[in-house]
């Protein structure tokens, strides 16, 4: 045989069981890096894409003339461009370019180049399209391609260490196995380059078939994640392959190195004979003393055996320990992450999400729809998927006739721990004449109007009388969670350490209320501050009209400016409190019947506390509202699409038709928060699992190589007297010792990572006290006795222990 090289499919067909599972190891250590790196790369791409269609351009020249535009346009390296205006913001002389050339480059990656070229060359300004730049590798920072190129070759380096490590052990067992072949070979003029040649052989055929089977495997997952979980076109692309193929082959070729120092140092004498030279660690005399009262005269030997390489043994218990911990740490995230969706889907109500103000003697309907997006984006959420029940919020408040009589109902508990009720007990018990604003607050209570179905939903949560009121009849809600006065008390029993539930009132069904009529109180409101906004707006005119003519200064107007808002608006409160004043005096209100009360508000999330709910016939008439004065928008999740949410929400805030912000939902953030949770814990599961499983390939190769070097050994105890079954026993023990130990350094760095991470997660965000996840430890343990006791229970099964045979071979 002239092509030794054949003989590495020989030695690959004779041990094909090992060969299918180190071609396993290459193929997933392969398909989740080119997973990741394709899923990254398409991803790019997209957002590449989105730039064009907002700008497609990648260079702006400041040009002045024709001339410079013509001859741009002419150059070899401009693939097209096209002429227009540009604002360049500079804070101290900002200034807008009307013959600005947008132009593409025939070389994206080199625009950075391209642009200092043509700056020099047509004697222009100029600036990139940054945004897009980025996507290309380009842009202000020179280290931007170093640096991204670096930090690809890293990811796929440490990925090349799983997967070509099998590989590595995997020779270095063949070669073991194959000495004396490759004794012969050199007796017969087999030179060691050519035995080498072998070596890399077998290397290569393993890794290169692995690669090319998880690349295809990466490409199917690639589509699949990207679109059922990314929403991105992600398809089979060449650039990720290249990182892969430097690292893994780069790696390869140091791994195959160090199998052949064993050919290379190996004279065809000694490896006839079988007297390897390879070393074996001889056993020291080392005291075991729990392990042999535990497992006895085999747990002692076992000890020893295992210890004969302490460094091999540290890091297998360690790899297994630390892969334990991460594990026991993502199972207790989980475990938190599911428990705080519970909660927080119990307390968001029927209605997760709402934009809401509320219409009233002392805001505006105006002014109550001021903080609700415009209606395009609400009918926006309303299309996004997993949307049900999308309706209008009707809100109000009204004016109690006498709030030291209905606050005179609260609880002891509601003044002296709730916030709101504690604000209104000091406000109560304070001497001084209250500011009409105050006053006005104190009197107002809110009701909200439901359709039938919504209000039908109520009949859970009664506790007392009925749904069915009459014309003077309402529902109070008068149990629900309220925000603390002063609380810092953390219970694993509550979300957020500051709120609680409690009763708001000693309202009985039957008890009565009297409530302002409101529609008596609007005819006369409008007709007074009609004169006070017109009043008000007069006195800003001549304000303005004065700095115009120069007889007041800029920070005098505002003074005065701001001297009018403050009369305006007491003066507003003032009217306001007069009327109702007036109202009550001349008996202008309606005495209402406590006809059902509920212990919650299924309906929607509110800090409100006190409040009532009525069918909308009632709720206009109580309110002095009709259809159509709505102030708002709920909205009910099947599930939430937070992503589409979080587009519509961005779009809105970006294009607000009245200069401000709208607040994200609580709910909204809380589960756009937890949405992120999960992505972090659906990473780490596979992050884990991914080096679980290349940690076992590894240690189930390095086992079998350690048991083959063994055999003679083992051949010596079985001529002593030792059983098959108690050398069975004997060995096995090495795995569960390496077990014990690997979980208690699991259990031990578990606890640690899960406790910290907890108390800066889940404790600062929701309050939870550290609990232990007991299923995480339980499953880690369960695993760890599969991997390290199924390491070496299935290589040891597949050595054949012929005595005469082992005994032998050459040892030390």
């Amino acid at each position: 045989m002239k092509d030794y090289k054949q003989l590495a499919i020989r030695y690959l067909k004779m041990n094909r069981r090992r060969s299918l599972v180190t071609i396993l190891g290459a193929v997933i250590a392969t398909m989740v890096l080119y997973c990741i790196l394709n899923l990254g790369w398409s991803k790019l791409l997209q957002y590449r894409e989105q730039i064009r269609e907002q700008g497609d351009y990648e260079i702006i020249l400041f040009t002045e003339t024709q001339q410079q535009i013509e001859a741009i346009l002419a150059d070899d390296r401009v693939k097209d461009a096209y002429v227009g205006s540009y604002y360049y913001y500079d804070y101290n002389e900002p200034v807008t370019y009307d013959n600005a050339l947008y132009l593409n480059t025939k070389q994206p990656y080199q625009m950075d180049k391209i642009m200092e070229q043509l700056k020099t060359d047509y004697g222009v300004e100029g600036e990139e399209n940054y945004e897009l730049a980025w996507t290309y590798m380009q842009g202000d920072d020179e280290n931007t391609v170093l640096i991204s190129t670096l930090t690809i070759l890293l990811i796929s380096f440490i990925f090349a260490i799983f997967g070509v490590g099998i590989v590595r052990n995997s020779i270095q067992l063949s070669t073991l196995e194959q000495l004396k072949d490759y004794g012969n070979l050199r007796c017969i003029g087999a030179t060691k380059k050519e035995l080498k040649k072998i070596v890399y052989c077998e290397g290569m055929i393993l890794e290169l078939t692995g690669m090319a089977i998880g690349v295809v495997a990466g490409t199917i997952a690639t589509l699949l994640i990207g679109h059922f979980a990314l929403k991105i076109t992600a398809g089979f692309h060449w650039i990720p392959i290249v990182p892969i193929l430097v690292a893994f082959l780069g790696d390869l070729y140091f791994a195959m190195e160090e199998n052949c120092k064993l050919i290379a140092n190996m004279s065809p004498v000694s490896a006839i004979r079988g007297e390897y030279r390879i070393h074996k660690e001889k056993i020291k005399v080392r005291k075991s003393r729990i392990f042999g009262k535990l497992f006895g005269v085999e747990g002692d030997y076992a000890y020893k055996s295992i210890m004969r390489n302490p460094g091999r043994f540290m890091k297998t218990v360690w790899s297994i320990g630390i892969g334990m911990g991460a594990f026991i740490l993502i199972m207790g995230f989980a475990s938190s992450v599911q428990r705080v969706v519970k909660d927080q889907e119990k307390q968001w109500k029927y209605y997760h999400i709402y934009y809401a103000g509320t219409y009233g003697p002392t805001v505006t309907l105006e002014e109550a729809r001021e903080g609700v997006p415009p209606t395009r984006y609400l009918e926006k959420i309303s299309k996004l998927d997993g949307v049900t029940d999308a309706k209008k919020v009707y809100r109000a408040s009204v004016f109690l006739k006498d709030y030291n009589e209905f606050y005179g109902h609260t609880t002891d508990k509601y003044r002296t721990e709730a916030e709101y009720g504690a604000w209104i007990e000091e406000e109560l018990n304070d001497a001084k004449e209250k500011h009409p604003i105050i006053e006005n607050a104190i009197s107002e209570i809110i009701c909200d109007g439901y359709d039938d179905q919504d209000y039908a939903r109520y009949q859970k949560a009664l506790v007392a009388g009925t749904l069915d009121v009459s014309d003077h009849g309402i529902v109070l809600v008068n149990h629900d969670r309220v925000h603390l006065a002063d609380s810092e008390i953390y219970s694993e029993d509550t979300v957020v350490s500051e709120y609680r539930e409690m009763d708001f009132t000693d309202y009985q069904v039957g008890d009565t209320i009297d409530l302002v009529d409101m529609e008596q109180y609007y005819t006369r409101a409008n007709e007074k501050l009609v004169t006070l906004k017109k009043e008000y707006q007069d006195g800003l005119e001549e304000v303005s009209k004065q700095c115009r003519q120069k007889e007041i200064t800029e920070d005098e107007k505002a003074d005065q400016e701001a001297e009018l808002a403050y009369t305006y608006h007491s003066g507003v409160a003032e009217a306001i409190r007069d009327i109702k004043k007036e109202l009550v005096e001349e008996g202008a209100y309606t005495t209402y019947t406590i006809e059902g009360i509920v212990n919650e508000d299924v309906n929607m999330y509110s800090e409100e506390s006190i409040h009532f709910v009525l069918p909308l016939e009632q709720f206009y008439k109580l309110t002095g509202t009709d259809e159509s004065m709505s102030v708002g928008m709920r909205y009910h999740f099947k599930h939430f699409s937070y992503n589409q949410f979080n587009k519509i929400e961005a779009e809105m805030n970006m294009n607000s038709d009245i200069g401000i912000g709208y607040e994200e939902p609580s709910y909204a953030m809380i589960f756009g928060m937890l949405e992120g949770f999960k992505k972090v814990i659906l990473g780490g599961i596979l992050i884990i699992v991914f080096v679980i499983t290349m940690t076992t390939l590894n240690i189930m190769n390095t086992t079998a190589s350690s048991l083959y070097l063994r055999k003679k050994e083992f051949a010596q105890l079985r001529v002593i007297g030792m059983s098959k079954k108690r050398l069975t026993k004997m060995v096995m023990l090495e795995g569960v010792i390496a077990t014990i130990v690997a979980n208690i350094i699991g259990i031990v760095i578990g606890v640690l990572l899960s406790y910290g991470f907890f108390r800066l997660v889940i404790t600062a965000l929701f309050g939870y006290e550290y609990s232990i996840s007991l299923l995480g430890i339980v499953i880690g343990m369960a695993v760890s006795v599969l991997i390290l006791c199924g390491s070496v229970y299935l290589p040891l099964r597949g050595l054949k222990q012929d005595v005469a045979t082992d005994l032998a071979t050459g040892g030390e």
